[in-house]
């Protein structure tokens, strides 16, 4: 019997060989053989990896204002994904400066975070689109 385990956006599988003829089985467990993480896509666009540092100024509904080192992870059309020691969570404002600059590079809302190994926190950034001058 095929056991699925869903957890949060990814499912995990285990590939059992086929074996005299007969196709494959695809079953759910931390058992051996070879196992990969599915992940649901959500994204309408592609990401591109990159690098980068950057100043971040955040804020929330509650009035929590800071200002914290993020780095660039990766990026699309719609938005960024971006580390950082601060703590980030959903729901909150945050705006990006390139060092030496004083106006801002970009401004978005954090959609959804996970937590590294490190203590650094992965945050996904949907960023405001930009009104184009008349």
């Amino acid at each position: 019997m095929a056991r699925i385990r869903a957890r949060r956006s990814a499912i995990k599988v285990t590939l059992k060989p086929s074996g005299e003829g007969r196709p494959g089985v695809v079953a759910a467990g931390h058992g051996g053989g070879n196992s990969e993480a599915l992940r649901f896509e959500r994204r309408r666009a592609p990401r591109h990896a990159e690098s980068g540092a950057f100043t971040a100024m955040f804020n929330d509904d509650q009035g929590r204002i800071g200002l914290t080192s993020v780095e660039l992870v990766d990026f699309s059309s719609g938005g960024l994904g971006l580390r950082s020691a601060s703590r980030l969570e959903p729901g909150m404002t945050v705006t990006l400066w390139s060092p030496g600059t004083a106006l801002p590079w970009r401004s978005g809302v954090v959609v959804r975070t996970t937590n590294e190994r490190d203590g650094e926190v992965r945050a996904g950034l949907r960023v405001f689109t930009r009104s184009r001058a008349a």
